[in-house]
């Protein structure tokens, strides 16, 4: 993902060139969430302490909880953009609990 700011708002920019515009708060919130995942890695690699994945996951739910509450997806004009949040949610989501050695389902 690309990042840039246009017109006051911050957008990211998926690999395949879709857009992802934050521009609620809590958007902005999970958007910054995210783009820490990197340096989570790049610490926990580094001293060890797994906790700060947990940690880093935890909060990571919790702001898409407020986001998920707080913004409308399915029925929203920019819906794309907010499916694409959500699709990023869920791969640093999985990504981060496989690192923990937990696995995922992908249906219920």
């Amino acid at each position: 993902y690309q990042r840039r700011v246009h017109g006051g708002k911050l957008q990211s920019l998926h690999p395949e060139g879709l857009l992802v515009a934050l521009n609620e708060p809590t958007e902005w919130a999970l958007g910054l969430h995210l783009l820490r995942f990197g340096s989570v890695v790049d610490s926990i690699t580094q001293d060890l302490f797994p906790n700060k994945m947990c940690e880093f996951l935890k909060d990571l739910v919790m702001k898409f909880n407020e986001f998920y509450n707080a913004v409308k997806v399915i029925d929203a004009p920019d819906r794309d953009s907010k499916l694409l949040l959500c699709e990023a949610t869920a791969k640093v989501l999985k990504h981060g609990l496989g690192l923990l050695g937990i696995g995922v389902v992908e249906k219920i």
